[in-house]
């Protein structure tokens, strides 16, 4: 028989506080108390929640379900940085500190555990675009897991990961095209926070070699600059040394990086080159004013040339 799901169950009042139950506070040890394995929630910078809690106390207990491999212990599904916290006022007064508040949770399995975490941590914390991609992700595998322990949901998947990850179905489709598509050499600036979420959604749909390149060209592109390079490629200017571009000496042009940071850079569409004029060919490339710093080598070579003859 199918084990009715119901989302609501999960959802928290505050603080990770299900509507389950009416919570009793207890008098937990604080040693006692681990952090979830499966917690990938920043919990740093707690000095100042340490002060605060020294203070005013802690105003919202921990929430903790009983540790299945170890009796007597307990796991953490909500309060990982008031855990952290307390734990450095202990470091101080052991005696004052050694116990702290908790609401203890039970849950049928491990998944539904970790379930309340996720969404205890939606409603508690500011969450940064990769958190809650990671969120998503593991939210969507925890409900076919409880699928296949026999529970029954209703409506579509990607519905019920948005009203658990608390955002909407539209932000989760850019997230997921985000964690699929994103080139592997722009990774590490998506989870860091330096390559924000639009610009990470334009690049993800361009081809990971053209994504590669970018990232070769540009060493800091902005979230601007990257739109519009992508805006560029989505309209045919690919920047790809065609054949018919040589040098007046007969080799072909290698300058299409320089060209495609040229016209990420520049906000003008008239100003733009399209990887498609020779800088030996270009007015910009030897003019006197505002000429153009992207130039090949050969080009400013004539140019300074052209200025010594003259002078």
């Amino acid at each position: 028989m199918a084990k009715k799901f119901n989302l609501a169950d999960y959802l928290p009042e505050g603080e990770g506080v299900s509507n389950l139950d009416t919570p009793e506070i207890e008098l937990l040890p604080w040693e006692k108390i681990h952090a979830n394995a499966a917690n990938f929630y920043d919990v740093s910078d707690v000095e100042e929640l340490a002060n605060s809690i020294s203070m005013h106390g802690l105003l919202d207990p921990v929430v903790v379900t009983k540790d299945w491999q170890h009796p007597g212990e307990w796991v953490l599904i909500s309060g990982h940085r008031r855990h952290k916290a307390w734990g450095l006022l202990r470091e101080k007064e052991p005696e004052k500190y050694a116990q702290i508040p908790a609401i203890v949770r039970s849950f049928a399995s491990p998944q539904l555990g970790e379930l309340a975490l996720i969404m205890a941590n939606s409603a508690a914390r500011k969450l940064s675009p990769p958190e809650i991609s990671r969120q998503a992700e593991r939210t969507e595998m925890l409900f076919y897991e409880l699928k296949e322990q026999g529970y029954e949901f209703h409506g579509r998947m990607r519905a019920l990961v948005a009203q658990a990850c608390q955002v909407s179905s539209t932000k989760l489709a850019r997230l997921k095209m985000i964690r699929d598509k994103l080139a592997e050499c722009w990774r590490d600036e998506w989870e860091k926070g330096s390559l924000a979420e639009n610009p990470a959604y334009e690049l993800s749909k361009l081809p990971a070699d053209f994504q590669a390149r970018i990232r070769a060209a540009m060493r800091k592109p902005t979230g601007e600059q990257i739109e519009r390079i992508a805006r560029l490629y989505n309209e045919g200017h690919h920047y790809d040394n065609p054949k018919d571009l040589q040098c007046p000496d007969g080799c072909r042009c290698q300058h299409s990086n320089s060209f495609l940071s040229h016209d990420a850079k520049d906000q003008y569409a008239w100003g733009k080159c399209y990887g498609e004029t020779c800088c030996m060919e270009c007015d910009k490339a030897t003019r006197d004013w505002n000429r153009c710093g992207s130039a090949c080598a050969k080009a400013k070579t004539a140019y300074s040339l052209d200025k010594s003859e003259k002078a």
